[in-house]
């Protein structure tokens, strides 16, 4: 499934390009198990947050993100690669953006297909924002 952008988190994002914030926005990167396809309606109760003890939530540095274009000339942003390592077995479904305070849902994207983890395995995410 492609990227989506969930209303509440755009519009906040939106928020902060159009007032100029001088600091760039942090954001937060949960990985969800529960079987959902997002919305653009979707709140961030609508995901279900790995609980596996050795998963955490990101934080997504809002300077470490670089700004270029991609191989057709859109502009694109891309984040470094982000390692999660699993305890236990968990299945998870895709991932979801929030505000830094993990209050809002700003985009998501489900996995083409549900990939699931034993003990010691990992998952390796680039994120990348192309504007076409």
């Amino acid at each position: 499934m492609a990227l989506l952008g969930i209303e509440e988190g755009i519009n906040s994002f939106l928020e902060q390009f159009l007032l100029n914030k001088a600091a760039p926005a942090n954001l937060k990167l949960i990985l969800y198990t529960n079987n959902h396809t997002p919305v653009a309606t979707d709140v961030l109760a609508n995901f279900t947050e790995c609980t596996d003890t050795g998963y955490s939530a990101q934080s997504l540095t809002g300077g470490n993100w670089t700004m270029g274009t991609d191989g057709s000339g859109n502009s694109q942003a891309s984040y470094p690669a982000i390692t999660f390592t699993f305890n236990g077995n968990v299945t998870i479904y895709g991932y979801v953006v929030t505000d830094n305070g993990k209050t809002k849902a700003c985009w998501a994207e489900a996995f083409s297909s549900s990939i699931s983890f034993t003990a010691g395995q990992q998952l390796v995410l680039t994120l990348k924002l192309t504007l076409s």
